[in-house]
């Protein structure tokens, strides 16, 4: 939590077919970070180029914030988010990934949430359909200062893509309740069905029904090891 930026390339190597029967490999990035509701002051040059160190371009390259607005009563009870400070962030985020190479697929909000989807110009013309959604689950399912959004994308030649951004409950005391939480994310149905186009395809409702699913945020959970536990585990 707090102001600091944590980012992460998540696998996922799909193949996708270009028009012309080569392949290349699918690769997403996933960057999550929790601004704290604090304003937007940086660029996102330095977070991008340590994530992408080593490694071609990504094919679609999707942000999961948090907290983006500060989460006061008024704004939770009224649903309010900041689509300024969206847009903001949007032209920041193309900045740093270069308009010429990128484009906005699509985003969702929900109050302090916010997911945003680029993918590079050479892919989008294989995007055949794209659909957002998102679930409340702050104060029994009633508000949305926790809860999760999620952006579908079907790509011709891959399946179906859903990138998901949570912000669960905090507190050591609520570990039950951020279970409880991830399950609901997972078993409600959050898209409308989409009919098959030329071979199978999974697309059904809940996030399950899809052939990749990828959850990025702030879940609250505590680790229980040491800090030098940790750091060998991670080598």
């Amino acid at each position: 939590s707090g102001c600091e930026k944590a980012s992460s390339s998540l696998g996922g190597q799909e193949t996708l077919r270009s028009a012309t029967s080569s392949s290349e490999q699918l690769s997403i990035w996933v960057g999550s970070w929790n601004l704290g509701g604090q304003p937007l002051r940086v660029t996102l040059d330095s977070w991008l180029k340590s994530g992408f160190a080593g490694k071609r371009s990504p094919s679609i390259v999707c942000f999961c914030l948090q907290e983006m607005v500060e989460l006061s009563s008024m704004r939770v009870m009224f649903n309010q988010s900041d689509k300024s400070k969206e847009a903001t962030f949007d032209m920041l985020a193309l900045q740093a990934l270069g308009a010429g190479q990128y484009q906005k697929l699509h985003s969702a909000t929900l109050v302090g949430l916010y997911i945003v989807l680029f993918v590079r110009k050479s892919l989008i013309h294989f995007v055949k359909s794209v659909e957002a959604s998102s679930i409340k689950l702050g104060l029994l399912g009633n508000t949305g200062n926790k809860g999760a959004v999620m952006v579908r994308v079907t790509i011709e030649g891959v399946g179906s893509i859903v990138l998901t951004n949570v912000h669960l409950i905090s507190g050591e005391q609520y570990m039950d309740e951020r279970i409880s939480q991830l399950k609901t994310i997972f078993q409600t149905p959050h898209f409308s069905e989409v009919s098959s186009f030329g071979g199978p395809l999974r697309n059904g409702p809940s996030l399950m029904d899809h052939d990749l699913v990828i959850l990025a945020g702030d879940f609250n959970f505590r680790l229980q090891l040491t800090r030098q536990k940790v750091l060998e585990m991670l080598k």
